[in-house]
């Protein structure tokens, strides 16, 4: 027998939002970080004296450098914003400078524009969806905190077999510009779609963290001057010491 209307639509109501923001953040770092990986796969073509623009491994190379050097040197800034402008705000600005940066990839004709495209721009969107997706998770938890994060990240390596899928496959059908233009548009567009349903105050929805106790109070996250004041205090603080640096190089290194 089938399952009765009214107990599905009950138990969908019984999701906690922040299960939804999960699969929010899942998907949007399963369209956006796959780029910054599986673009290793067009490497051959990148140097291919016949077909390509015959750029050297060690010019290519150091594009991707520059996007791990953009990601490693704007991200603790990009928490910064995050706190003081809200973090929605930011993401539609990762969807923004996403969207740009694989659009502009798919004009590149010349290696500079490969350091300005993919290791400048997409380097910043990779930032701001690496820094603050976590981060807006982070608040919706108060219990099982590390399976959410796992199911984001698990997304990310989904993502990066799909892309490159996607080049072994239609490269020679595509080429070079439409590579980047349909992940681009379609993914872009999808992001900026998502990022208008993601909160990252349970407040907002009138939810408490997913965990708390029902009897504790819904409160809002501040975001007056005085906290925005202190979040830049806090900053300060923090890249005075030893911890801060030691932790973004761990991030450098070891990723």
């Amino acid at each position: 027998m089938g399952k009765n209307p009214i107990n599905l639509t009950r138990g969908l109501r019984q999701i906690h939002y922040g299960w939804i923001i999960v699969s929010i953040a899942a998907t949007i770092l399963l369209v956006t970080s796959s780029v910054r990986f599986a673009t290793a796969a067009l490497v051959p073509y990148l140097s291919d004296s016949a077909s390509g623009p015959q750029w050297s491994y060690g010019a290519i190379g150091l594009g991707f450098s520059l996007q791990w050097l953009a990601l490693a040197a704007v991200s603790p800034y990009i928490g910064w914003l995050g706190d003081r402008y809200g973090i929605r705000n930011l993401l539609l600005l990762g969807g923004v400078l996403f969207l740009a940066g694989m659009l502009l990839m798919g004009m590149m004709t010349s290696l500079w524009q490969f350091y300005l495209y993919f290791g400048v721009i997409l380097g910043i969107a990779s930032s701001i969806f690496t820094v603050l997706l976590v981060s807006g998770v982070a608040l919706w938890f108060r219990k099982c905190l590390g399976i959410a994060m796992g199911l984001i990240w698990s997304f990310q390596g989904i993502g990066v077999l799909l892309f490159i899928y996607l080049i072994s496959a239609t490269f020679e059908q595509l080429g070079m510009k439409w590579i980047f233009w349909l992940p681009g548009l379609a993914g872009g567009l999808f992001v900026l779609l998502l990022v208008k349903f993601f909160s990252d105050d349970p407040a907002e929805k009138g939810l408490r963290p997913f965990g708390v106790p029902e009897d504790e109070p819904i409160k809002k996250i501040e975001k007056d001057e005085s906290a925005k004041t202190r979040a830049s205090v806090f900053l300060q603080q923090a890249q005075r010491t030893r911890t801060f640096w030691n932790l973004i190089n761990i991030h450098l290194w070891g990723c």
